[in-house]
């Protein structure tokens, strides 16, 4: 029989792992609220490139900028909930996405994301933790009341 494999406390985490907490609740929050937008429920949403209606398990967190650098990973206006389809098989849908953004924030903030994309920022332990809490509280809030937060 193999070892079990020990289990690191947060102090041996790499920023790797914080990532990886902070995804699992930050891609609920972001589907939750996305459901919440575009049908009023809690249990279906609107994938913004195609439009079709999917059960909230079968949504995918997408993000409009790929690659995933620091500076955009977790920033909300550039995540969204998308099928898996346009999210994986499409690779984002880009064209589609890119229409999305301009009607939903405009054209100067699209630029302003997309000019996100090269840089780096250092993130915290600190900073995973305060948004993780508020992550949490956000998607437990939205559970029960079938409203958005902070809007």
């Amino acid at each position: 029989m193999g070892r079990k494999k020990r289990r690191k406390s947060k102090a041996e985490w790499t920023i790797t792992d914080w990532e990886e907490w902070l995804w699992k609740i930050f891609s609920r929050y972001i589907r939750l609220r996305d459901c919440i937008k575009t049908t009023g429920t809690t249990d279906w949403g609107r994938c913004v490139t195609c439009n079709r209606k999917y059960s909230f398990k079968n949504l995918q967190a997408g993000h409009f900028i790929p690659g995933r650098t620091r500076a955009i990973l977790f920033d909300e206006t550039c995540v969204h909930a998308q099928c898996y389809r346009c999210n994986c098989k499409l690779d984002g849908a880009w064209p589609a996405y890119y229409r999305f953004m301009q009607q939903e924030y405009g054209q100067e903030k699209v630029e302003k994301l997309v000019d996100l994309y090269l840089v780096d920022c250092e993130l915290s332990p600190d900073w995973f933790e305060q948004s993780y809490q508020y992550y949490e509280w956000a998607v437990d809030e939205m559970s029960r009341t079938g409203q958005l937060v902070g809007e």
